[in-house]
């Protein structure tokens, strides 16, 4: 779990659009909304657009938004045979956790 935070801390300092919209500061300030002052940040319920990742997930595909990136279906080429394989090793895990076929 360490390594993904450290990782996304790095990509970070890379990429100055992967920053929150929000400083430390202005989270623990509040915010004002229509005239109400809010303390740290709102609650956030639109998790259609957008949802938190658990760091567990985070650390598993990081690789796979960074570097590692390709289609699984695409298989002429290193990029597809890399993605095949990490979504079949995928898929073999969930079904080992439901007791399922992974086919």
């Amino acid at each position: 779990m360490a390594s993904a935070i450290v990782r996304f801390r790095n990509l970070l300092r890379l990429n100055p659009a992967f920053k929150r919209s929000f400083s430390s500061a202005e989270q623990e300030a509040g915010i004002s909304m229509k005239g109400v002052k809010i303390s740290g940040r709102p609650l956030y319920l639109d998790m259609q657009a957008t949802s938190p990742v658990d760091p567990r997930v985070l650390d598993s595909m990081l690789p796979y938004f960074v570097s590692q990136y390709g289609n699984p279906h695409s298989r002429t080429h290193l990029y597809g045979w890399e993605s095949d394989e990490a979504v079949e090793a995928a898929r073999a895990q969930v079904a080992n956790l439901i007791n399922a076929s992974p086919k």
